[in-house]
């Protein structure tokens, strides 16, 4: 009988395995499993906050052609979050069984890449980056070339959306075709994207995660700085509204070069230079994943704090109200109630008016 595992007795000594208590020394075990279950929680719960986005931007046709680019970000960081929610599962499982049965299991690269959370989350990793340069080249031509920007601005957009998946389903292609060059290879347990695709892709992951954040970044600060300097000129309603789309992409770009910098950084450093071990050495809980899963769950609330439209339509589906359509934004709140009322006011008055004539 397998004893009990807890944070002060979870050795690997009832398997009488030299090995496996070489490899899980003292409670080590326990740390692996504690940190499988932080990655599923952490990234269920990620993963859940942005579904109220996409049924928020999916709430009607107007609002579904406005935001269709932050439709894909938000399916894009829910790709992410669930990946590392189905890593965690998958190796909680994997030490789970290490435990009670004593054996470790045999890995190859195409046996790993069969597994259903390393696509997910190479898409999660490749996409959003992708679709925030497109966001903030789009924002930098609203300003910077206006009548180009609006005499194009649907047929770019819809392209510039295909290109970004056409990037992403294209490079996921090109790691299973690695790791189907030599499926035979025997690689970690853990299944790690450098042991399965190969370290150049685990790199080029992280590059283009890094490049993308930054070109983005850059690219809204040149549109934020241009809106500016129109709005001193010009002090419009577009101008307004400009600088407010801007502002939103902005933030989310910033959050996403700060939150996914580090953890990139971080990856880079343990495929050149760390030195080789297993997974098993990597014990508590690592940061980089839960700043990677903030980083794919924040929009919401940066959407709720500066889109006012956003912030209702949330509203409105919580209440279980269907949104009236219109072409302006949708107004709910205490404006409604007076016209409503004088409404059934002056109905009733007519049917008094009526009565007395009779």
């Amino acid at each position: 009988m397998v004893p009990s595992c807890t944070s002060t007795s979870c050795s690997m000594d009832h398997c009488n395995d030299p090995e496996l208590t070489k490899n899980f020394p003292d409670n080590h075990i326990y740390d692996l499993l504690d940190m499988c279950k932080v990655n599923m929680g952490v990234g269920g719960a990620t993963a859940l906050l942005n579904i109220p986005v996409i049924f928020v931007f999916l709430s009607n046709s107007r609002f579904r052609q406005d935001n269709k680019l932050l439709i894909a970000l938000a399916i894009g960081d829910m790709c992410n979050c669930l990946g590392i929610a189905l890593m965690g599962l998958d190796r909680f499982l994997i030490y789970s069984s290490i435990r009670s049965d004593c054996d470790t299991p045999v890995e190859t690269s195409w046996t790993c890449a069969r597994k259903p959370y390393l696509g997910i989350r190479v898409l999660g990793n490749l996409w959003p980056p992708a679709v925030q340069v497109v966001m903030g080249m789009e924002r930098a031509s609203s300003v910077l070339f206006p009548i180009a920007f609006k005499r194009y601005t649907n047929f770019k957009s819809h392209m510039a959306l295909l290109l970004t998946i056409l990037f992403a389903t294209i490079s996921l292609a090109v790691g299973y075709i690695n790791s189907s060059l030599d499926k035979v290879k025997t690689v970690k347990m853990d299944c790690g994207r450098g042991a399965v695709f190969s370290k150049p892709f685990a790199t080029f992951v992280y590059q283009a995660e890094t490049v993308g954040y930054t070109v983005a970044f850059v690219l809204n600060i040149i549109a934020f700085a241009k809106a500016v300097q129109i709005k001193k000129r010009i002090n419009n309603a577009k101008s307004n509204r400009d600088i407010r789309r801007i502002r939103i992409c902005l933030l989310v770009t910033l959050l996403s070069l700060v939150l996914v910098a580090a953890p990139n950084a971080y990856g880079t450093f343990l495929i050149y230079f760390a030195t080789k071990r297993t997974s098993n050495d990597e014990v508590g809980i690592n940061p980089t994943t839960v700043m990677t899963c903030a980083n794919s769950s924040l929009n919401i609330f940066i959407y709720l704090l500066l889109n006012s439209e956003f912030r209702e339509r949330l509203l409105d589906l919580f209440r279980c109200r269907r949104s009236s359509t219109r072409n302006s934004v949708i107004s709910v709140g205490p404006s409604t109630a007076p016209i409503s009322m004088r409404t059934i006011a002056s109905s009733q008055t007519f049917i008094k008016r009526n009565s007395t004539r009779r």
